[in-house]
């Protein structure tokens, strides 16, 4: 029998969603140089600020980070690398990690999170060649993918309305600090939607707000507070 063929849906979504995980995660790959600052919500939301003030908020990166181990692989291997794939468990995580030396694994509603509990998902990310990314969608309110595992909070927009952004960081990193024992390394949130939907609308409650300079305050307070814990946070939806 052939390797089971993942739904459309998912290859591209993650894909896409990959590409802004690695784009965050290789700014910190560098250990011996100082890791930029997530922007300041000044940063965006002033009106007058320019590109070079904006600039000068984040702290220059070595140009060549990963560049020794990047030159190793092959252009397959690369384009692998820029790869998501959604799991049903540990043992098809483990084939198609072998198999296809893909960038990383995620896991969904669908999947068996014996995967977390067992430890497999650390163990596969950490015999891996090459790190492997262990992705979840795990925001809060509806999209909690992780809730029977006791990782949970309140929806994005409830969030906003009744905490502070420094509490709202200190549920991050309390989020991140449970992902992290259970293997996770990257969690696909916070959303950065700007949206008045209906709570149960497809972004609805999952926006911390229909005004952006809101949006932009609470979705980098739970950034920083998932990146605190080691947890590297992926701002969505594109184009949002």
């Amino acid at each position: 029998m052939g390797p089971t063929r993942r739904p459309r849906w998912i290859r591209n979504a993650l894909t896409t969603a990959t590409v802004a995980a690695l784009g965050l995660g290789l700014v910190a790959c560098d250990s011996s140089t100082p890791e930029s600052a997530p922007p300041t919500p000044s940063a965006y939301s002033s009106p007058t600020a320019s590109p070079s003030s904006v600039v000068a908020t984040t702290t220059p990166v070595a140009n060549a980070c990963g560049a020794e181990q990047l030159a190793k692989l092959t252009l397959r291997q690369k384009l692998a690398q820029l790869i998501v794939v959604g799991v049903t468990g540990a043992g098809d995580a483990q084939q198609i990690v072998e198999d296809e030396q893909i960038g990383g694994i995620f896991v969904g509603s669908w999947t068996d999170k014996a995967i977390l509990t067992s430890g497999a998902a650390s163990r596969i990310s950490q015999n891996s060649s090459i790190p492997l990314m262990v992705t979840v969608d795990q925001e809060g309110g509806r999209v909690s993918r992780l809730s029977a595992l006791g990782i949970d909070h309140a929806s994005p927009r409830e969030l906003a309305q009744t905490k502070t952004p420094a509490q709202v960081k200190e549920i991050a990193a309390g989020v991140g600090r449970q992902l992290k024992k259970l293997g996770v390394t990257v969690d696909f949130a916070p959303v950065a939607d700007v949206s008045d939907e209906s709570d149960n609308e497809v972004i609805g409650d999952r926006s911390f707000s229909n005004d952006p300079a809101v949006v932009t305050e609470y979705a980098a307070a739970y950034a920083a507070g998932l990146a605190e814990a080691g947890i590297t946070p992926v701002y969505k939806h594109f184009p949002g």
